[in-house]
């Protein structure tokens, strides 16, 4: 037998013949130890098809795969760039990628990465984002908000649902329209940029998880942030806890005010059974009192947050809704609609609780559960007749003379000082004013007075309004406050000096004991009524709680 030896790439191959001449050649092989194996890659045609493969001992590695597949599909790239007519700009990306030149990690590189790979999807939920990805789609979020994510975003797969192409959870890529591959709000907002653990919301006071973020070593003051932060739907925000520096009341001071209010409220109701009547008069006219105050916050409030919505819009402009300012409007004019909402149940609550005690003080057929009285009606509002309708023995006392009519308004005449112009006639007003009451009423000049339209125009609104606040105050303060008195529309009463008239003073009316049958006994009032009611002014809140002052 005879034998050779050959070198092959490096290997040694030995090769025998044996006895027979038709016997199969056998050939031995010996692999060193970091020897690796390659094969020459696969030929592709011009048409993109490739030839018949032939038999392999080995798989290709990764590198080698993707190698021959950028080898396989390069023509049609270049074919379908050259049909969009952007094979040039595509070989410049190439050559500088090649060169080093182009910066890989461009984050405008990275999002084009991210479109590819939404397109090379069967299920646009299977898409994942990179984390530089994520963190660029969260900054912008965080700067324009998500109006940017859906002008970026394109359409997607919007509708398809509704036309039956897709199923929910079940969107093709390829049905898709999309500028950007942008993740969804949800998932921006779950994505954590540092590797800290900050919670979501983040409520008022020391965030302790930001002392990561300060170098050691050195000295830092605290200061303290008093904004104003939206409630928002859930109400867990609020006002904010300044350690006792708020301008008015504190917020542990409230917080412990609303916990005292709370539980009287609740005692109230546990007791009720085993108090007596007096006692739940007494608790009631409580609540009642702890309810109206929060009902003059509440107005308080409303009135601020109108100027404040009337800053905003004139800063914003007709079309506010394109502006800068259309999250704060929107904010406050669903804050006013609360306090609006809020303020009719406290209404409504103080009502209910009137009812109650009107019955306990068996007033409450003078009570009125609506709003609309009918002054014959009321028992407890006594009316004066016509002058020319009195019995001759009260005639000429100015008490029952109706005011407003002929006869008082000669009777007015022969006095120096009313109640309406003492003001002026002690010289607490202008001289100017002073002297026009002397020249009128000392003097008898016929002084005209010029009266604007605006002073006019509230004038008449004081007059016309003033047999509401009657009725209230009939319907609903006396049935409650004073049940045991009665209303009485009062005429005039004057002083004389030295035997001549000096002052007449005619008040709207008086609260008293006095019985309709003997109101002739002039019995003397024990509350004197007189009613103001000032024109609507949008500066100021629709129920005053002090007396306006000149």
């Amino acid at each position: 037998m005879a034998s050779s030896t050959k070198k092959i790439k490096g290997f040694p191959v030995t090769s025998r013949d044996s006895k027979h001449n038709n016997a199969r050649k056998k050939t031995s092989f010996t692999t060193p130890n970091k020897c690796h194996l390659t094969k020459a890659p696969k030929k592709a045609t011009y048409n993109g098809s490739v030839g018949k493969n032939r038999r392999r001992l080995f798989t290709d590695s990764p590198e080698e795969k993707l190698s021959s597949d950028v080898q396989l599909i390069l023509p049609s790239v270049l074919n379908n760039l050259n049909k969009g007519g952007y094979k040039e700009d595509f070989c410049l990306l190439l050559k500088g990628i090649a060169s080093g030149k182009f910066p890989i990690h461009n984050i405008a590189f990275r999002l084009l990465l991210d479109i590819a790979k939404w397109y090379s999807l069967d299920n646009t939920t299977q898409m994942q984002y990179s984390s530089e990805s994520m963190k660029f789609w969260k900054v912008v979020y965080r700067l324009f908000h998500g109006k940017a994510l859906r002008f970026l975003s394109g359409e997607k797969s919007i509708g398809q649902v509704i036309d039956g192409s897709s199923s929910k959870g079940l969107h093709d890529p390829q049905k898709s329209k999309i500028n950007f591959a942008v993740p969804n709000i949800n998932s921006i907002n779950n994505f954590q940029s540092v590797n800290i653990n900050i919670p979501k919301e983040i409520f008022p006071g020391i965030i302790t998880e930001a002392f990561k973020f300060l170098p050691r070593g050195k000295s830092y003051e605290l200061s303290v942030d008093g904004k104003k932060i939206a409630p928002g739907l859930n109400s867990k925000h609020g006002d904010q806890d300044l350690f006792g520096h708020e301008d008015r009341n504190s917020l542990q001071s409230l917080q412990k005010r609303l916990d005292t209010e709370i539980q009287k409220v609740e005692s109230l109701i546990n007791e009720w059974i085993t108090m007596t009547n007096n006692d739940r008069k007494e608790k009631l006219f409580e609540i009642v009192r702890i309810v109206s105050l929060r009902i003059k916050d509440l107005r308080e409030l409303f009135q601020n947050q109108n100027f404040a919505l009337k800053k905003f819009y004139k800063e914003a402009g007709e079309d506010w809704r394109t502006s800068r300012y259309v999250y704060a409007i929107s904010s406050i004019q669903a804050l006013m609609f609360q306090i609006k909402s809020v303020l009719k149940r406290l209404l409504e609550t103080n009502n209910m609780i009137f009812n109650e005690i009107t019955i306990l003080c068996q007033s409450s057929k003078s009570f009125l559960r609506g709003t609309n009285t009918d002054m014959y009606s009321q028992d407890n509002w006594v009316s004066l007749k016509e002058p020319e309708d009195l019995p001759g023995s009260i005639g000429d006392d100015l008490r029952f003379v109706k005011q407003r009519s002929p006869l008082w308004f000669e009777n007015r005449n022969g006095f120096r000082l009313t109640g309406s112009k003492i003001f002026e006639g002690l010289g607490l007003d202008s001289l100017k004013n002073l002297q026009k009451h002397h020249d009128k009423v000392i003097r008898k000049k016929d002084v005209q007075e010029n009266i604007s339209e605006i002073v006019q125009e509230r004038m008449d609104h004081g007059t016309k309004s003033e047999i509401h606040a009657i009725a209230t105050l009939t319907s609903k303060v006396l049935p409650v406050y004073y049940p045991d008195m009665k209303y009485f529309e009062e005429g005039a009463f004057h002083i004389k000096h030295d035997g001549k008239p000096f002052i007449l003073v005619s008040p709207d009316g008086s609260i008293g004991q006095l019985e309709v049958g003997t109101a002739h006994e002039q019995t003397v009032p024990v509350l004197s009524c007189e009613f103001k009611c000032p024109f609507p002014n949008e500066n100021t809140i629709p129920v005053h709680y002090t007396i306006p002052t000149r």
